[in-house]
């Protein structure tokens, strides 16, 4: 999910639940302890996918392309 996507969920919460900083309905806190958890996972995977091409390439520098474009997929 993009930022962008994420930034229209969070604005779709808070024309529902008002401009508060925490939602008031148990949806807008689902839905925002959700996005929460996809931010996480979007900065883990990048983090890991950094980890894995600096791996790759430190073994072998002509499969960073290759991994480069893999990771792309």
């Amino acid at each position: 999910m993009s930022a962008d996507k994420i930034e229209a969920w969070r604005d779709l919460i808070r024309q529902l639940d008002g401009d508060g900083a925490e939602p008031q309905t148990e949806a807008g806190r689902i839905v925002h302890g959700l996005l929460e958890e996809v931010e996480r996972l979007r900065a883990e995977n990048k983090r890991l996918k950094t980890a894995l091409l600096k791996a790759a390439t430190a073994q072998k520098p002509s499969m960073s392309t290759k991994l480069s474009e893999a990771l792309r997929e």
